[in-house]
């Protein structure tokens, strides 16, 4: 069969392809009225929901203005100057060639000079007559302690007695617990001075004064001071130390070197003092 003839018997019927186009163009315009319906149906949500894309890539970024502060300027905080508290004890200066000075007890001594034992130094004050008189007086102190810890303050005046009254008092005291009469370690470097001032010297006394705080009855605070002067006694005895030219001296809770009504008063209160003479004179 020529070649010609099978594509001829190959095609489909004119009215075949006739009915698959009209199907085909049905078929079309149902869709595009579906299409329309839903457009009428929820056009306002679609709509919505477009626009709300658009606006969220194409909105303009809302500026938010800063919020100023003003800054808060805190007052100046005032601090009151500290005071600080004389000294209780003072050593006072004197006017004339015969002063009042006031020792660390009640005692008034009237004298042109005097010493005082600070912190492991002696300082030599009042007025002298002449240089020499200085000079062989801070040599005399320095046999016992050391010429580096003599302190010269000597006034030179002419018109001075070389009197033989120049007492040395020591500011440094020995301190007692609450209610005990035993001696605590850390003082025995002062005991030892007070032993070599009379084993140098056979003119020295020493007055040893006690006291307390006004804890308790008078006859007890007497009796407490009268022990703290006797523990001094014995230890410088085991020194070795001529102690019958220790004079003892309790006065129990009478003289008062610092407030009562505080701890540190009261501890300050607790103590022995000496009084050293016939070293310089």
């Amino acid at each position: 069969m020529p070649e010609t003839q099978r594509r001829e018997e190959k095609r489909l019927p004119g009215w075949l392809l006739v009915l698959c186009g009209s199907f085909a163009a049905l078929i079309a315009l149902v869709l595009v009225l579906g299409i329309i319906s839903s457009f009428n149906s929820g056009g306002d949500e679609a709509t919505s929901v477009s626009l709300g894309a658009v606006s969220s890539t194409t909105a303009a970024p809302t500026t938010v203005a800063p919020t100023t502060v003003p800054p808060t300027t805190a007052a100046p905080t005032t601090v009151a100057p500290t005071t600080t508290a004389a000294p209780a004890t003072t050593i006072a200066q004197p006017t004339t060639a015969a002063a009042v000075i006031p020792t660390t007890t009640s005692d008034l001594v009237e004298a042109p000079r005097w010493a005082v034992y600070r912190q492991g130094k002696i300082f030599l004050q009042g007025s002298v007559p002449s240089q020499d008189s200085s000079d062989e007086l801070a040599r005399r102190a320095a046999e016992v302690i050391g010429a580096n810890n003599v302190v010269v303050e000597y006034a030179i005046n002419p018109e001075t007695l070389l009197a033989n009254e120049a007492p040395l008092f020591v500011e440094d005291l020995v301190l007692f617990d609450f209610n005990s009469a035993e001696l605590r370690d850390e003082f025995d470097p002062l005991l030892q001075l007070g032993a070599v001032l009379l084993s140098v010297n056979e003119n020295v006394t020493i007055r040893v004064i006690g006291h307390t705080d006004d804890i308790g009855s008078d006859e007890f605070n007497t009796d407490l001071s009268a022990r703290r002067v006797q523990s001094i006694v014995d230890h410088m005895d085991t020194l070795e130390a001529d102690t019958s030219r220790l004079i003892a001296d309790p006065r129990g809770e009478s003289e008062p070197l610092d407030d009562n009504e505080t701890d540190d008063g009261r501890q300050r209160n607790r103590r022995v003092e000496f009084v050293i003479r016939g070293f310089l004179e």
